[in-house]
């Protein structure tokens, strides 16, 4: 007859069982064996690390450099063409051929305006050039454009905008043709560059849409401190009265450099007729 054995006794055999099997001493990692381990550990990794994640050649990599190198090389040629010949970015601001020349060097005119002028490329804030027809207004406004341009603070069209208050008003009109910008587009166009230059504000009177339209660039620019260079034949008083009281109350925050001189237009027209009346060599009497 089979003898039941009780739970205390199955673990008390069990008990003597894992006593009577040897232990085994655990095997000691020796400190070289670590260290080389270690050793190969990082031979691997730091392989891995300084290779060029581009080229696969080993750092600092030849190409990255030749490559860094040749960008900089360029970004210095482009600086250089744009010191010495910034006509092309100003034409594409919108400067008209005409006055692609102009420069503080060979304006002709009182040297506290063109100070000012400077001052504007280190202090830029809103200016406006007043004075009679003819006397340099626009070509001091170019002259500033183009003195930033070589700055390399103006790089192109998203940057500055040079445009008529006319035109600016005509391209507001045909907002009413479905093919046309919206004014929201235009408004948004003019009122966020950082650098523009409304030139020949008040010169004509438009419908009062297009002026509050207007109004909108000039007060959007005023509160957001962007700088703006106008040029115009009247006083704020003759603004407020032929175009707007609220974009000459804008107009108010800007520093007023009023230019005295005489329409040199006019005077070349005049020099022009007088030479044009000696006569031509080898012409009879007159």
């Amino acid at each position: 007859m089979e003898t039941r054995i009780t739970l205390e006794q199955a673990q008390e055999r069990l008990l003597r069982i894992r006593e009577a099997v040897p232990k085994e001493e655990p095997q000691e990692r020796k400190p070289e064996h670590i260290q080389s381990t270690l050793s190969a550990l990082s031979e691997k990794y730091s392989v891995e690390e300084e290779v060029c994640r581009i080229h696969g050649s080993s750092l600092p990599c030849p190409m990255c450099a030749a490559k860094q190198e040749e960008v900089f090389e360029w970004r210095e040629r482009v600086a250089r063409e744009r010191r010495e010949h910034p006509e092309p970015i100003m034409r594409l601001c919108g400067i008209k051929q005409r006055y692609l020349s102009c420069s503080f060097e060979n304006f002709r005119g009182g040297g506290g305006i063109t100070a000012e002028c400077i001052e504007f490329l280190s202090k830029p804030q809103d200016i406006v050039l007043a004075g009679g027809p003819g006397n340099g207004k626009t070509h001091l406004a170019v002259a500033i454009i183009r003195e930033l341009v070589k700055e390399l603070k103006i790089k192109g069209p998203k940057d500055c905008v040079f445009i008529t208050v006319p035109d600016l008003l005509l391209e507001i009109r045909s907002t009413f043709r479905e093919e046309s910008s919206s004014e929201k587009e235009i408004v948004e166009k003019y009122s966020c560059v950082p650098y523009l230059v409304l030139d020949d504000i008040g010169a004509e009177k438009s419908t009062e849409w297009s002026i509050t339209t207007l109004y909108l660039i000039v007060d959007r620019r005023t509160s957001e401190e962007l700088p703006t260079i106008y040029t115009t034949n009247l006083s704020l008083e003759e603004i407020d009265t032929k175009l707007s009281s609220r974009i000459a109350s804008r107009m108010a925050y800007a520093k007023i450099l009023k230019n005295g001189m005489p329409d040199y237009r006019r005077k070349r027209t005049s020099s022009l007729h007088v030479l044009s009346s000696y006569p031509k060599k080898g012409a009879g009497p007159l």
